[in-house]
């Protein structure tokens, strides 16, 4: 388990042989989320550079990348509900209802 800590946190064995044995739950019960936030990106990366990526959501992905290269935004840009859903679509992963909240 600890070449998997290192593998996403760094630091050394002896380093996590220190650390309160609660953290280091908490460490690893955030690795599975870790990798899925990690093959998220890869997967909009791809979906990016082949151009498979809807042309809207294409231009936002592009252009939050831009600005945060050049240390503009520290924060992503929240997506209105309207963009949340045209990246979902684009994506074909699954059909989207948007039910208004009353």
């Amino acid at each position: 388990m600890i070449a998997r800590l290192q593998l996403f946190y760094g630091g050394s064995p002896q380093d996590w042989v220190k650390i309160p044995l609660c953290l280091v739950r908490a460490y690893i019960k955030m690795i599975p989320r870790l990798r899925a936030e990690q093959a998220l990106n890869n997967i909009s990366e791809v979906m990016l550079g082949s151009g498979t990526m809807e042309h809207r959501a294409a231009q936002g992905a592009l252009r939050d990348l831009q600005m945060e290269a050049q240390g503009e935004s520290s924060e992503p840009r929240k997506l209105t509900e309207e963009e949340r859903v045209q990246a979902i679509r684009s994506q074909g992963l699954f059909e989207v209802e948007v039910v208004p909240v009353a």
